[in-house]
């Protein structure tokens, strides 16, 4: 039976799991300070490809709810 490795889940190992959310924390970081990161590849693109989020709606829920918390800045540098 033919499986599609890229839809499957990436974790290997239970040590490699993010029980944390880092990677979430981590997008969402980037996103406020740059407007831009990059996230997880849709199943459907060519192996190695990269995918980057430029707008709030490409993020999952959980990215844009932790961008909600962050603190507001006044102004950016």
């Amino acid at each position: 039976m033919r499986q599609d490795h890229r839809a499957a889940k990436r974790r290997l190992f239970s040590d490699d799991e993010d029980e944390f959310g880092l990677e979430a924390l981590l997008q969402a970081a980037c996103f406020a300070r740059s407007g831009a990161t990059d996230v997880p590849p849709p199943p459907w693109a060519p192996s190695g490809a990269l995918h980057r989020a430029t707008e709030a709606a490409q993020l999952s829920d959980e990215v844009r709810s932790l961008l909600e918390a962050f603190p507001r800045q006044a102004g950016t540098a």
